[in-house]
């Protein structure tokens, strides 16, 4: 998914990456719904990447700027 992701948002958006199994608030919280993008409070995508989703929430983010 990274190697995915990456030609998308380089020089458009910070990414952090966490792993999910390493707080087990977070492995509560998601448990299998992984790889995820998420934005604050915004799950953009869950599983795989969805494209709509992702560019929906980059024009978003980039008209805010």
């Amino acid at each position: 998914m990274l190697e995915e992701l990456m030609p998308i948002i380089r020089d458009k958006v910070k990414l952090e990456i966490r792993n999910v199994d390493s707080r087990d608030a977070w492995k509560k919280k998601y448990g299998t719904r992984v790889p995820l993008i998420k934005s604050d409070k915004k799950i953009i995508s869950e599983y795989r990447i969805n494209h709509e989703s992702l560019q929906d929430y980059l024009n978003s983010s980039l008209q805010k700027l």
